[in-house]
């Protein structure tokens, strides 16, 4: 079910889970209970505040305004700056 999981989303004490073949679920727990969990998991990383998402389904990485991924349910999730060198090492270490 985890290789499912597209990513995250943080709404205040909710999140939304989106995953690959099914709707999305909203279960009120914040997203840092998900990140602790899913730590040692090297396919999920946190690349902004709201998001925690698979490695699995990006698709592209956009350097402009800052930098984007863009997964591929079409969602395009930011790159925080402060996280945006640990996130491009994430990339480069899953994807090499």
């Amino acid at each position: 079910m985890i290789e499912n999981i597209i990513y995250f989303e943080a709404d205040g004490s909710y999140c939304t889970l989106n995953f690959k073949d099914s709707k999305p679920m909203i279960i009120s727990k914040p997203l840092r209970y998900f990140e602790d969990k899913l730590e040692n998991e090297k396919s999920f990383i946190r690349p902004h505040k709201s998001f925690l998402i698979n490695l699995k389904y990006v698709e592209e990485y956009q350097k402009s305004d800052g930098g984007f991924l863009k997964l591929n349910s079409g969602i395009v999730v930011p790159i925080s700056r402060n996280k945006k060198e640990e996130i491009l090492q994430s990339l480069d270490d899953y994807f090499m």
